[in-house]
């Protein structure tokens, strides 16, 4: 087992590299893995998340770990997000992964039906002695420069609730909290903003960090909200998958960022799968291309054609890179599979690749019909990310 360095992510948080507040790179299921975290390290990010991950699956699937945590020497800062209707799955689930991150963080953000369904996101809103008791326990087991912390909704308009919610967690030494600016009901449009003078209010009431989610699109957009707010860093999911350069101060994605992802694929190879590599270029590459051009491209199902029209469109072509190995990971799951042995689950098999996922799909269908507006679709698409 690797090493990790030491991180305390709140001495990140209070040291920003740009001297005014954290980038932050968003816990996006299937997107947000090592290799674009990695990426997102190259042009400014401070903080990483790993995609949201199912506590319950976490702790009883070996596949599930496997493929939906994978990290290396370098990947540091980074925070596992998890998903948990109860504290015994948030507990196990920290402890066998926390070797191997710079902390934890529960998601009470996702608004998505399946979640609700299952008590998961934003559905823990309604139930506040539930996430007490799953912060309180994981805090009390957890080495004090261990990140302990929670990703949120408002919880109505009035954000009076939000607020005495939030305190509430301060109280039981949660590290920071992440706001996302708009209600459980609420989507993002250019007609429904986020509520930026909510999560001012919520950053003047507590003493802990508060970390700024929804419509960070660009640097210039962290840079206004900041001026507003004063939060201690601002998180992008959509704006990251856009142009994983923005908090370089980028306004779409460069070349470069597009010849180092090929890079880090390169040098990958079978450590990323097909979809993964695919994807991230489409959305980089949204608005370089023209429509036929896109078209051509999101049907792809190979990696040669991936390369070849890279190599012809933008003479872009994959080069050797130091690259770290991904560490061995070993999970201790003795002690939750004596608590469920008499659940018959641990033969189950498991994966996030089966198909390419809501996400993705609604992308090809919205480039397919006459509406091409890319920027509308993505914000369309903001409720997939908690």
């Amino acid at each position: 087992m690797d090493i990790r360095p030491k991180c305390d992510i709140l001495e990140v948080l209070k040291n920003p590299k740009n001297g005014k507040f954290c980038c932050v790179v968003a816990p996006m299921v299937r997107y947000s893995r090592l290799e674009f975290r990695s990426l997102a390290r190259n042009y400014g990010a401070d903080i990483c998340f790993t995609p949201m991950t199912i506590a319950n699956s976490f702790i009883r699937s070996e596949k599930c770990r496997q493929v939906e945590f994978t990290t290396n020497f370098e990947d540091n800062p980074v925070i596992a997000q998890f998903a948990a209707n109860c504290t015994t799955d948030f507990l196990y689930a920290t402890q066998m992964i926390q070797n191997y991150v710079n902390g934890v963080d529960l998601n009470c953000g996702c608004p998505q039906k399946w979640a609700k369904e299952d008590g998961y996101g934003c559905y823990l809103l309604k139930k506040s002695e539930v996430i007490e008791d799953m912060m309180k326990t994981v805090r009390r087991n957890t080495p004090s420069d261990f990140s302990v912390s929670i990703k949120i909704r408002l919880l109505t308009k009035d954000i009076k609730n939000t607020v005495v919610l939030c305190r509430q967690l301060q109280s039981l030494n949660v590290s920071f909290i992440t706001v996302h600016g708009r209600t459980p009901s609420e989507k993002s449009s250019s007609d429904n903003p986020v509520d930026y003078e909510a999560i001012a209010e919520i950053k003047k009431s507590l003493s802990i960090p508060v970390i700024f989610n929804g419509d960070v699109s660009s640097l210039d957009e962290a840079n206004k909200f900041y001026e507003h707010t004063k939060c201690h860093g601002f998180m992008s999911a959509r704006g990251m998958l856009a142009n994983p350069a923005l908090f370089a101060g980028y306004k779409e994605t460069p070349l470069s960022c597009i010849q180092d992802w090929i890079d880090i694929h390169h040098q990958q190879n079978d450590r990323m799968t097909f979809q993964n590599f695919h994807h991230h270029l489409v959305f980089m590459m949204e608005s370089m291309l023209n429509k036929a051009e896109r078209n051509l491209f999101n049907d792809f199902t190979k990696k040669k054609q991936c390369l070849e029209f890279l190599e012809e469109r933008f003479s872009l072509t994959p080069k050797p890179i130091n690259f770290p190995q991904n560490t061995l990971c070993t999970y201790d799951d003795s002690n939750y599979k004596q608590l469920i042995s008499n659940e018959e689950f641990w033969r189950s098999s498991y994966t996030s690749e089966s198909s390419h996922g809501q996400f993705f799909l609604s992308k090809l269908h919205k480039i397919k019909t006459k509406n091409d507006d890319y920027l509308e679709f993505m914000d369309n698409c903001s409720d997939l990310f908690s």
